[in-house]
């Protein structure tokens, strides 16, 4: 199934593009890679959270993975402490975020232009993009004045309403029981 999608230079491969881990090692410095804020205070013994391209034959589902700088995150001390507080794994918590949360950016902020949109529909608010889309949009409703707020619908099931909600969601749709277009149409005109 993987073959389908990647080039054969690319094998053998070991699959995971979001991972956490401690940093066992760092190699030379690789010039050619263009010079980010990302990454240049990460030292040996830091805890990281990385997302890979799937191009690489080194993910991070393997016992060790070979990341480059600029695609790994040093994990601040308030996030361990805020995990600990809670009786939260730091590793489960955070290895699901980079691919979700990049997705929703680049959805909202590069293939939508969220500049020029008033009412957006976001599918499976509970979910981890959605999720994170609802969340970007909350921000950037505070940004905006009163009579340019974004509208924003989300689908997602009853017992999550109250989340979905609290992630930024203006009305929610039981996606179980509702007609989602016709419950976005009545409610816009």
């Amino acid at each position: 199934m993987v073959s389908a999608f990647l080039p054969e230079k690319c094998f053998p491969v070991t699959p995971g593009c979001d991972y956490v881990g401690v940093v066992e090692a760092i190699g030379e410095k690789d010039d050619s890679l263009e010079s980010h804020h990302y990454g240049v205070d990460i030292q040996v013994g830091d805890k990281v959270l990385c997302h890979c391209s799937i191009m690489k034959p080194h993910g991070g589902f393997a016992e060790y993975a070979i990341q480059t700088m600029h695609t790994a995150v040093k994990i601040l001390p308030e996030m361990e402490k805020y995990c600990a507080a809670n009786k939260m794994n730091l590793y489960q918590v955070l290895a699901g975020l980079p691919c979700a949360s990049w997705t929703a950016y680049y959805s909202l902020y590069y293939a939508l232009k969220l500049s020029i949109v008033n009412t957006i529909v976001v599918t499976s608010g509970a979910g981890g993009v959605g999720g994170f889309v609802l969340q970007m949009l909350k921000a950037a409703n505070a940004k905006r004045a009163k009579d340019d707020k974004i509208k924003v619908f989300s689908t997602c099931s009853k017992q999550n309403f109250e989340k979905v909600e609290k992630y930024g969601a203006d009305v929610c749709i039981d996606y179980h029981s509702e007609d989602i277009v016709a419950t976005v149409k009545k409610l816009t005109n």
